[in-house]
């Protein structure tokens, strides 16, 4: 497709950036707000595999823009590959390579920025390093308000923050599998929660309750999981009466439904590990793709990774059909909540949306019309082509800013 001029907006048709006025991440472990770096930043990359590499990539290119109107440096710097690929060349999903590669960017002051990684990637790298907790931001863009399955109405004012275990629950327990005699196959999975774990990620919920509306609510199955669901429940009921906040427990299909159907009275969601995985990606059906959920994780000492809400995409690996959206919005959110980079992040966010509102879409949210199912006015265009026209409009925009 030949190369347009993309048209940006005043800055008065936009609203304001999507990043929250403080660091998410901050406020959910009572540390100060992150300072503007004096020297360069350090971002660590793991590629991935699948469409990893390039959405990563094409999230990559928008940084020396960024260097042209600030004045920072940005030291990226790269590590091994991680799942399936490491399993192939070194027989683990995380390899001694690369926990090292990421204890060296943590202890510089950096931040992680991922592709996906298969196998048993995402929960050894959890274990390893701690990494308790993930927080998924569920705001639909308005641009994409018709790009979704739901009625656009629905989505106004959408704004839900999902506060996911990371660290325990099922997806960290114990499994094995056997053949018993005369029976045939036996599997078994085991886990556990202690109250600790429970705590402080309650406690995260709770402090960022009480900055936005004041109200939480936590996931459990009651009578199905019932040891594990009063553990919850009673942690909870102490933790809100102490950050003086309304809180209340549901069950975890209600939970499923009420993000749908009751989207817009939702505002932070509690959630153990599995439910807080399924409930993420359900969100991500408000947002209009999978493709446009970025999501991070983070230790008790703030050290944190960014990355989209979806997996490798093997089956589109190759094919420039992937949407980098999830990807470059993960960038941004790093910048903020690890960097305090609050004008670049904005800048980000901008480019981003002005190449949805010029009418460019990854065919995952080009807008269906008609009886016939057809696509809209929509220019359908590849990953590559999308990341152009978003690095496009940050360009006019840093050209902007830098004139002004």
């Amino acid at each position: 497709m030949a190369s347009e001029e993309i048209t940006i907006p005043p800055a008065s048709s936009l609203p304001s950036a999507r990043a929250s006025v403080a660091a998410w991440s901050r406020i959910a472990l009572d540390l100060p707000a992150p300072a503007p770096p004096l020297g360069a930043v350090v971002i660590g990359v793991l590629e991935g595999e699948g469409v990893g590499p390039q959405i990563v990539a094409t999230a990559l290119r928008l940084l020396p823009i960024l260097e042209e109107c600030s004045g920072i440096r940005f030291d990226v710097r790269f590590g091994g590959p991680i799942g399936r690929d490491a399993e192939h060349q070194c027989g683990q999903p995380l390899s001694n390579a690369v926990t090292r590669f990421c204890s060296e960017i943590f202890e510089q002051g950096g931040a992680l920025l991922a592709g996906a990684g298969g196998g048993r990637f995402v929960y050894d790298m959890r274990r390893e390093f701690d990494l308790f907790l993930k927080l998924t931001p569920i705001r639909p863009y308005p641009e994409l308000v018709g790009a979704g399955r739901l009625r656009p109405d629905a989505l106004d004012e959408v704004d839900i923050l999902m506060v996911r275990d990371n660290a325990s629950g099922i997806y960290q327990g114990s499994w094995t599998d056997e053949i018993v005699v005369d029976e045939g196959r036996l599997c078994r999975q085991t886990f556990e929660y202690k109250e600790s774990e429970v705590l402080r990620v309650v406690e995260v919920g709770a402090r960022l309750a009480a900055v936005r509306s004041g109200r939480m609510i936590v996931v459990h199955k009651e009578s199905g999981v019932p040891s594990i669901s009063r553990l919850w429940a009673d942690i909870t009921a102490d933790v809100s009466r102490r950050h003086g906040i309304d809180w209340r427990m549901i069950d975890v299909d209600l939970a499923c439904y009420s993000v749908i159907q009751h989207a817009r009275e939702l505002d932070v969601v509690v959630a153990p590990n599995m439910c807080g995985d399924i409930l993420s990606d359900l969100g991500a059906v408000l947002m209009g793709s999978r493709g446009v959920s970025p999501a991070f994780s983070f230790t008790p000492e703030g050290c944190s990774i960014f990355q989209t809400n979806h997996g490798a995409a093997y089956d589109l690996a190759g094919q420039d059909v992937a949407n980098p959206a999830g990807q470059i919005a993960a960038l941004g959110l790093m910048l903020h909540e690890c960097f305090g980079l609050e004008t670049e992040a904005a800048l980000i966010d901008h480019a981003l949306r002005d190449a949805w509102a010029a009418g460019y879409r990854t065919l995952d949210v080009a807008e269906v019309g008609g009886a016939g199912g057809g696509v809209s006015d929509a220019r359908v265009v590849g990953t590559r082509e999308f990341g152009d026209r978003v690095a496009e409009a940050l360009a006019v925009r840093v050209g902007a800013r830098n004139e002004s």
